[in-house]
């Protein structure tokens, strides 16, 4: 299944199945994730809710799909199982931990 995160003009970022589940959105400096009444719902951190605010480190669960959920500026380190899952898809390279002070360019979101 693949997932597209779409930004729009409203500051709120929609993960995009073949169903739109859920949308988080920006309000003021805060983040919420809204659940658009899909079928196995929105899970953050293990509880399901149909809209909560969201914090720095979140794990959100979509169906089989887990996003850790990192906002501009928050300094989130890797826990040991992220850099070992991270080095296995990279075939076995290393994982480089980026320091806040580093650029970090925005990725190119692929259109629905």
């Amino acid at each position: 299944m693949d997932a597209f995160p779409k930004k729009t003009k409203s500051s709120s970022i929609t993960v995009q199945f073949r169903v739109t589940i859920s949308k988080i959105i920006a309000e003021g400096g805060t983040f919420r994730i809204v659940d658009l009444k899909s079928a196995n719902g929105t899970l953050v951190n293990g509880e399901e809710y149909a809209q909560t605010a969201l914090k720095g480190g979140d794990v959100i669960e979509l169906g089989h799909v887990k996003l850790r959920f990192i906002p501009a500026g928050f300094n989130y380190v890797l826990t040991p199982e992220e850099r070992s899952a991270i080095a296995e898809v990279k075939g076995g390279k290393p994982v480089r931990q980026i320091e806040p002070e580093e650029t970090v360019h925005e990725p190119k979101v692929r259109p629905p």
